[in-house]
């Protein structure tokens, strides 16, 4: 009788250990699952949302260089005008006039964009003795008065 009874309990506290190792099994399984299972969602999610916004970027970087080129043919385009209302206007270089040197035909270029003489001296590597030479030649050959006048005669003509 003692050895069933000591038999008993030690199947008792056997099942007991298996039903308590299996419950922390369960319960580790549940813990990682109850932990993994959001984590992934969640990760999903985010990546979803990144990979829509990545998709959203790309569709405005290429609508924007749509946008840029129109625009840049646009530009072209009213340049293509201004310039030929430009040399539409301009009128030949008289011929009954005698010819300007090309370093008087710079100085009057940059005259007309309203430098000063410092300042076309120094685009031109001249001294600004110089430079008023070049202009005082270039008004007699244009029969310029003034800075005023030689501005007006370069606007109006081919130099």
């Amino acid at each position: 009788y003692k050895d069933s009874l000591q038999q008993a309990k030690s199947d008792i506290k056997r099942k007991n250990d298996n039903i308590s190792k299996s419950g922390k099994k369960i319960n580790v399984g549940a813990w990682v699952i109850s932990i993994l299972i959001p984590t992934l969602i969640l990760l999903g999610l985010f990546y979803l949302r990144k990979k829509r916004n990545h998709q959203q970027l790309s569709l405005e970087v290429e609508t924007k260089k749509t946008d840029i080129s129109k625009l840049n043919e646009q530009i072209q385009d009213k340049e293509r005008v201004i310039k030929s209302i430009e040399n539409s206007s301009k009128k030949p270089y008289p011929s009954n006039l005698e010819t300007l040197t090309e370093r008087e035909k710079q100085a009057l270029e940059f005259l007309a964009q309203g430098l000063t003489d410092l300042e076309i001296s120094e685009a031109l590597f001249l001294s600004p003795a110089t430079v008023r030479t070049h202009l005082r030649k270039a008004y007699a050959k244009i029969d310029a008065k003034n800075r005023a006048q030689a501005t007006q005669f370069v606007l109006a003509h081919h130099i």
